[in-house]
């Protein structure tokens, strides 16, 4: 019964405006039906107390409501501080992720200045015994990343004084044209073979240079087509020690890595399964068993759907 507006109205104007919206308010009055209530507690009121009312019970909700008050601004400001750290934090590994893909990145260049260093330096034989695979590439729409991949890591699979070479035996299919982004697939090349190299290099560690000719170092490379002919599927097999079964489970997770710290990134793999994963729609799957070997199975569908 107040002049000009009523007490509904007044918690309303109250709750609209930003400087009063989070001051509890309590109804105080004569009314007391059910209606009332519910629609004095909908439009933002803490409490609804009725008349006749005793001093002690109305300030005992006064100070509740004050206490409950100051624990909710207390809890936003914790909200505010906790999401403005994690936001710091998400900030913080973004940059770190981007910085680990600019690395892994550069790794992969690493590895083509490399091999390019190694074999420019004798030009004659470096063209000479590249011309096979210049003429091929004018012929196959996949093999030519796979072959240019091999020139480049050429100075990885020679002797060493550790270890015989590691022979690559590839196994071509013919294969129809096929739609992809032959750079990025390239890059896919580039993991799997190191990580194959990388591999036999680690279980040739305590075998004898006699034990190791007798059992060499061999990468095989298929190529074929699928039985219902929609796909392309390409083998990267290596016989080095192999995983157990929970690493295979974790091997194409983000950042995972079984090499020591400062040698990989754990970004190789990750990056080789989201290019044929989500850039062509296809699938990479390992094989492996410990002391049996790996084998990488990259599927791609020649129509894209």
């Amino acid at each position: 019964m107040m002049p000009g507006i009523d007490g509904f109205e007044t918690c309303k104007r109250l709750k609209n405006n930003s400087a009063s919206c989070d001051i509890p308010v309590i109804f105080m009055t004569a009314n007391c039906d059910t209606d009332s209530k519910v629609k004095g507690l909908n439009i933002g009121a803490v409490d609804y107390i009725t008349k006749p009312f005793h001093e002690e019970e109305l300030l005992a909700r006064i100070k509740t409501h004050l206490q409950l008050r100051n624990l909710t601004k207390t809890l936003e400001k914790r909200v505010t501080e906790r999401t403005g750290a994690l936001s710091r934090a998400l900030k913080d590994l973004q940059e770190s992720q981007l910085q680990l893909v600019q690395t892994e990145k550069m790794s992969a260049l690493g590895q083509l200045v490399a091999g390019l260093t190694h074999e420019i330096n004798n030009p004659v034989g470096f063209i000479h015994g590249n011309l096979g695979h210049a003429s091929a590439y004018f012929q196959d729409n996949i093999h030519d990343g796979i072959d240019s991949t091999i020139v480049i890591l050429k100075h990885r699979l020679k002797a060493s004084e550790d270890r015989p070479d590691i022979q690559v035996i590839r196994d071509y299919d013919n294969l129809p044209e096929l739609e992809c982004f032959i750079g990025q697939l390239n890059q896919v090349f580039m993991n799997l073979l190191a990580n194959a190299i990388d591999a036999l290099e680690e279980s040739n560690v305590g075998r004898t240079y006699i034990e190791i000719e007798a059992n060499p170092n061999q990468v095989l490379i298929q190529t074929s087509l699928s039985e219902n002919k929609n796909h392309i599927l390409i083998c990267i097999k290596d016989n080095g020690v192999g995983m157990p079964t929970d690493v295979q489970q974790k091997i194409f997770d983000h950042l995972f890595t079984t090499k020591p710290v400062g040698q990989g990134t754990g970004l190789g793999l990750s990056i080789a399964r989201q290019i044929v994963v989500e850039k062509h729609g296809g699938t990479l799957e390992v094989n492996s068993a410990p002391g049996q070997g790996s084998e990488f199975i990259i599927k791609l569908p020649i129509e894209k759907s």
